[in-house]
């Protein structure tokens, strides 16, 4: 099941190795003979038994492709048997805090169920005897995507920056000179006006043209790219009139019967002119 989702090529081994921890192991994954063997031990796969016969530790570091391949088959192990195996959460906490030393957590869920055992962890007395709770809180920084998302997207910080104020001088009074920054005002200066990482853009009606090719794409199980602006529905279906009716069907159900006859026979450009983009939501159908 696993193989049929995750192809080889899609497997990128710089954003696995010493990034990725798998719960089946509560260890950094790498495509070490020492770490393939610790997780052939503890789960008996056959697949790895047969990687660890051909391992070439020379070809490992000279040839991408075998070692994507490498990574892969690896992969797809630990995942298979994570399915079945206990979560090993506090021990991946351990190697998230003292090994690796993150300086930011974020839980991405509907949840802070992890985010929650977390701080329960530096509160524990394992890390509040030790020091490491004091050592850690200073500097990380703990999150979920369900309740801190203008954090995580540092939104907050935009929102801190004040507007510039535009002074007058009054008539009649004489204008002070500009005092002359020290070297530590003008840095906390430059420090500030960097402080915002991102910008608010306003959102735009999601254009009739998007939609009509996204559906079409998606029910010929198609890329976006394969389907041109240019031709109308009926090149695209092959003849086959009963899926011709079905995208009509589904664009009807989207543009509230807004579409123009026979419009199986417009190019989807032109189609597209005849209705009204979508303001605020998705159709019905998309």
């Amino acid at each position: 099941m696993l193989q049929s989702k995750i192809k080889p090529e899609h497997v990128d081994v710089t954003r696995l190795r010493h990034r990725y921890i798998p719960n089946l192991t509560a260890s950094a994954f790498d495509t070490t003979r020492e770490y393939i063997q610790r997780v052939q031990r503890q789960t008996g796969s056959p697949p790895l038994a047969q990687l660890l016969l051909a391992y070439d530790e020379h070809r490992l570091a000279t040839d991408s492709a075998y070692e994507q391949q490498v990574a892969y088959v690896l992969l797809i192990e630990v995942l298979s048997y994570q399915f079945s195996s206990p979560v090993r959460w506090i021990e991946t906490q351990d190697v998230l805090l003292q090994q690796i030393g993150i300086a930011r957590f974020i839980e991405v869920g509907p949840g802070n169920v992890l985010s929650n055992m977390l701080r329960r962890t530096l509160d524990s007395r394992t890390y509040t005897e030790t020091g490491l709770a004091d050592s850690l809180g200073s500097s990380l920084e703990i999150l979920a995507s369900s309740s801190d998302l203008d954090r995580i997207l540092f939104q907050d910080r935009l929102a801190a920056v004040p507007e510039p104020e535009s002074e007058q001088p009054s008539q009649g009074v004489p204008t002070q000179a500009p005092a002359v920054e020290t070297p530590v005002a003008a840095a906390l200066a430059i420090e500030n006006t960097a402080a915002p990482l991102s910008r608010v853009v306003e959102d735009q009606p999601i254009q009739p043209l998007e939609v009509v090719r996204a559906l079409i794409a998606h029910k010929l199980k198609c890329s976006l790219e394969s389907i041109s602006a240019d031709k109308p529905i009926k090149d695209f279906v092959g003849g086959k009139s009963t899926l011709q009716n079905e995208i009509v069907g589904d664009l009807q159900k989207e543009f509230a019967d807004d579409l123009p006859e026979k419009p199986e026979e417009i190019p989807l450009a032109e189609l597209s002119q005849a209705l009204l983009p979508l303001t605020q939501t998705l159709g019905k159908h998309s």
